[in-house]
């Protein structure tokens, strides 16, 4: 005999859903998304439809909505492991560490021509540095 299913979670987005649903699959929990097909089709209706609805067998029900809560409180948030920030970017003629990014004049003619004539936009990419020290483009 199989038994109900229960909402435990409505979520707006389908990213945020799977999140979930990984969530409560790991801990053994069998999760249906349900909705999750007309929220992709058509987001706007999310609202409408209460958004992607996450079902779980009603004996797991108690379980899953505290984990759920846990979730949503931040309990289950992982902690920054990546130690130290990054070393800022050195100039390799004075050793000063106020560098900036610049975009190399091609690529801004390029970018400038290709939006009058095609109306089309990219963004560019800063390859070259420029020491706002000493004034070395490398």
């Amino acid at each position: 005999m199989t038994s109900r299913l229960v909402a435990v979670a409505s979520l707006e987005t389908i990213a945020e859903a799977g999140v979930v649903q990984a969530l409560l699959e790991a801990h053994g929990i069998r999760v249906i998304a349900g909705n999750e097909g007309h929220v992709r089709m058509l987001w706007p209706m999310s609202q409408a439809l209460g958004g992607v609805q996450l079902l779980v067998p009603g004996e797991r029900e108690a379980e899953a909505r505290a984990l759920v809560d846990a979730y949503r409180c931040g309990e289950l948030a992982i902690a920054n492991e990546e130690g130290d920030p990054p070393a800022p970017e050195v100039c390799p003629r004075c050793g000063g560490t106020n560098v900036v990014p610049r975009v190399p004049a091609p690529e801004k003619l390029l970018l400038v021509m290709a939006f009058l004539a095609i109306n089309l936009l990219w963004p560019t990419r800063s390859s070259q540095r420029e020491c706002g020290d000493c004034s070395l483009r490398f």
